[in-house]
């Protein structure tokens, strides 16, 4: 969509920064700003669920997984406070589009040339010890090691202190 609306402005030379602002009134206009808020909308939907989830592990790690109305509860949660959290940044900063390239100055070299090393390093580092680890122990460790990562929910915590007759959750 992003791509679409640079072509569509420049294809009608808008000579302004800011491509809204130099489309002219007009059906033209309404297709640009209908396509900007959809790229805006699905950008923030993908990322904004993927930081959720990440702020949900961190804060309350045993309900993660759990489906029930408590964790998706918390789940939501975490995410509205990060849109007025959003909300309240952009709206407090009177000049948030020289803000934005002053932190995508100082960042983009990290991000696009330290970054994708780091990771790399680390996942190849993260290989090595489990292919080194499964080696070392056989295939029954590996599928202990998995079941003792399975984290029960509340629900199944409480069944098993309440004497519910077994293991609700299976790894």
């Amino acid at each position: 969509t992003y791509l679409t609306v640079a072509l569509i402005g420049y294809g009608l030379g808008v000579g302004h920064d800011d491509l809204v602002a130099g489309v002219r009134h007009g059906p033209m206009l309404r297709v640009v700003a209908l396509l900007l808020f959809a790229h805006v909308a699905i950008v923030y939907l993908i990322k904004s669920v993927v930081l959720a989830r990440y702020l949900h592990s961190l804060l309350s790690p045993h309900d993660l997984e759990c489906r029930s109305a408590r964790s998706y509860l918390k789940h939501s949660s975490i995410g509205l406070v990060m849109l007025g959290f959003g909300l309240l940044i952009a709206n407090s900063i009177p000049f948030f589009s020289q803000l934005l390239g002053l932190i995508g100055g100082l960042f983009a070299g990290p991000i696009n040339f330290v970054l994708p090393i780091a990771l790399y390093l680390a996942a190849l580092g993260r290989h090595v010890a489990e292919s080194s680890a499964r080696e070392c122990a056989g295939p029954l460790a590996a599928a202990d090691a998995r079941a003792a990562r399975a984290k029960p929910c509340d629900e199944d915590v409480a069944e098993e202190e309440g004497g519910g007759g077994g293991v609700a959750r299976v790894a």
